[in-house]
């Protein structure tokens, strides 16, 4: 399924892997759809490619329409292979609510604060004010919807200024506006932790991400720091080691409870005492490119992935300790509301000093 930023990478690595790959361009609105319109698009888009299905897979592309649980339920029915975990998983991780509440069951901490989804701005309010609630808080889509999905809130003003137009975005584009609100911790850290687990139960996470520079819901900086780096006491500053370890056995415990087997993306918040389960994405993520600058032998994101659902234990070489890694994220939105906005930039710096393949510095001038 193509569509997102990184479409055209997702597809030459699966063709470089020897396989057959036929785009599906995923339309404007395929994310509000119903299940029933979803699989009759699927279905109308199956007919029209006409190959046996013994021998089709469907790789759902790396964004947030990948987290339909609809999927992987449609492949197999059709008889097809799925790159991504099992339809049980899906369903379970689609609503995000829930997969709080299996965290909870796995024992792992979260900041959750309410059991029911809201679906209108007048229900969150009248909650706010009855439970006196101070701020800053998040509020969360139940469908998940990536950055778009979350809203982060400091004070009444901006209730007032965001909610409703926030609310009108979502229904857009998940098709639905059901919610929950969460604490937050002004002074943690958001750290991500992609991980491969394999049917053996092995469990491959060799690299932290450190996405805490950040505005409101949106990720501007990220670092990632290899798991054999001997400086992460560094990297990470106001996260012990301890937290550290409590991270990972806390992933260990929350895949085996699921019974996940795949490539996917646990995020946290993390402080001195503990870390907070705030998501998991059962796909790829924008993050997969710091993923592979930390693993050695030139194997991608894309090959892990499909090791781990079609084989029973997946092989993999030793990462090589490359340092940390960065990316940064440019956003056309309108800074206020935070909402998709057409910009145009004039000129881009790229730094001096950046050692890797490309270590020149230089400029970008002119429009884009």
């Amino acid at each position: 399924l193509s569509y997102g930023p990184f479409a055209e990478s997702l597809n030459l690595k699966l063709s470089q892997l020897g396989f057959d790959v036929h785009r599906w361009v995923a339309p404007p609105g395929l994310s509000a759809l119903s299940s029933i319109d979803l699989k009759e698009w699927f279905e109308s888009q199956a007919l029209a490619l006409g190959s046996p299905d013994e021998q089709t897979c469907f790789h759902p592309g790396g964004g947030i329409l990948a987290e339909r649980s609809e999927w992987a339920a449609f492949c197999r029915d059709r008889g097809w292979s799925w790159v991504g975990p099992s339809v049980q998983v899906m369903a379970k991780l689609q609503d995000k609510l829930k997969l709080l509440n299996l965290a909870e069951e796995a024992g792992l901490k979260t900041l959750r604060i309410h059991d029911d989804p809201f679906s209108s701005p007048r229900e969150i309010q009248r909650f706010i004010k009855s439970k006196n609630l101070g701020f800053p808080w998040v509020l969360k889509s139940v469908r998940g919807a990536g950055d778009r999905g979350t809203l982060c809130l400091d004070g009444p003003i901006e209730v007032q200024r965001h909610l409703p137009a926030w609310f009108e975005e979502l229904r857009l584009q998940t098709g639905e506006s059901l919610v929950f609100v969460e604490r937050t911790r002004s002074e943690a850290r958001y750290l991500c932790l992609p991980f491969v687990r394999d049917a053996s139960k092995q469990v491959f996470t060799p690299i932290l991400i450190d996405a805490s520079l950040r505005r409101g819901s949106r990720s501007w900086l990220e670092f990632g720091i290899p798991a054999s780096s001997q400086n992460q006491d560094t990297y990470l500053p106001g996260v012990t080691a301890e937290t550290r370890e409590r991270i990972l056995k806390y992933a260990h415990q929350f895949l085996s409870n699921l019974g996940y087997v795949g490539f996917g993306q646990l995020e946290f918040l993390a402080d001195e005492s503990d870390a907070y389960l705030v998501d998991c994405l059962p796909r790829l993520s924008s993050q997969h490119t710091l993923w592979e600058s930390s693993v050695g032998g030139g194997m991608s994101a894309v090959e892990l992935q499909i090791q781990a659902v079609f084989e029973e234990q997946i092989t993999i070489e030793r990462p090589l300790n490359v340092g940390v890694t960065a990316c940064a994220r440019i956003y056309a939105e309108n800074a206020d509301f935070e909402i998709p906005s057409a910009g145009k930039w004039n000129r881009l710096v790229v730094p001096t000093g950046w050692v890797g393949e490309s270590s020149q510095s230089g400029e970008v001038q002119g429009d884009g």
